[in-house]
């Protein structure tokens, strides 16, 4: 997806721009879309556009118990550590899928913290190789 390319090279508003296509091609995924959204809107300074893409996917969280990563990643992206691990912790807990933790570089804000290295424990991934 070149939103996501796009997001990886740090290319925050054309990221924005192509996962809003994203969205309007696939209406009907877009909880799918938000995880991505969320944190590029957060990134590319949009942080209202942020906040209430947070609305959605909480709101969607409590309706499915799905999506407690993508609205941990919303929080990285706008820089709040704390609520980010709450959400990666219920993600932890509700068994989302985690593989890419440590690949994505979308994590790298908070990777050095401990409570990311203590995460990547308890999922099972090498805390010391390289990403």
């Amino acid at each position: 997806m070149l939103g996501l390319a796009l997001l990886e090279k740090r290319e925050y508003e054309q990221a924005v721009a192509e996962l809003q296509k994203g969205v309007a091609l696939i209406p009907g995924n877009k909880e799918g879309y938000s995880i991505w959204l969320g944190y590029a809107y957060a990134v590319a300074g949009k942080r209202n556009e942020a906040q209430s893409m947070l609305t959605t996917q909480v709101a969607h969280h409590a309706r499915t118990q799905a999506g407690a990563q993508g609205i941990a990643l919303t929080y990285v992206g706008l820089g709040d550590k704390d609520q980010a691990f709450n959400w990666l912790a219920t993600a932890y807990r509700e068994r989302d899928a985690m593989a890419m933790l440590k690949a994505y570089p979308f994590w790298d804000s908070i990777r050095s913290d401990p409570r990311f290295q203590d995460l990547l424990r308890r999922v099972g991934l090498p805390t010391d190789a390289p990403r």
